[in-house]
């Protein structure tokens, strides 16, 4: 579709002008691999890191990480949700310190664990 002035114009029949190879997607289909248990590991620069279980398996979970409501209720500390906070969010299998891992691995079974450090 060509876009003109920002804008795009909308087809007049069904579909938006894209073919899908139907055959190709099938050879797509699998099952997805079994991945190793892992944290999400939320460091904000103040110092405050939580650490949370997330199973995106779990029916109408998969986008939990858009939805901090949903993936720990606001029952960690912290500041509210914005694009402007200063976090970097990832996944941590505990591959850098496997002790400290499996600590925190047991200490969320019930729910975010957080530790804060001094800036």
């Amino acid at each position: 579709m060509a876009v003109v002035s920002g804008s795009v114009e909308v087809p007049d029949g069904p579909g938006i002008g894209v073919h899908l190879d139907r055959e190709r997607l099938q050879t797509c289909k699998g099952d997805l691999p079994v991945l190793p248990p892992a944290l999400v590991r939320m460091k904000y620069g103040d110092g405050l890191t939580i650490y949370l279980r997330h199973d995106p398996n779990r029916p109408g979970h998969t986008d939990d990480m858009r939805f901090l409501e949903r993936l720990h209720q606001f029952r960690a500390p912290g500041p509210a949700p914005s694009y402007n906070n200063d976090i970097v969010t990832d996944f941590w299998s505990g591959e850098d310190d496997k002790a400290a891992f499996q600590r925190l691995w047991q200490e969320s079974e019930t729910g975010p664990m957080w530790t804060t450090t001094e800036k």
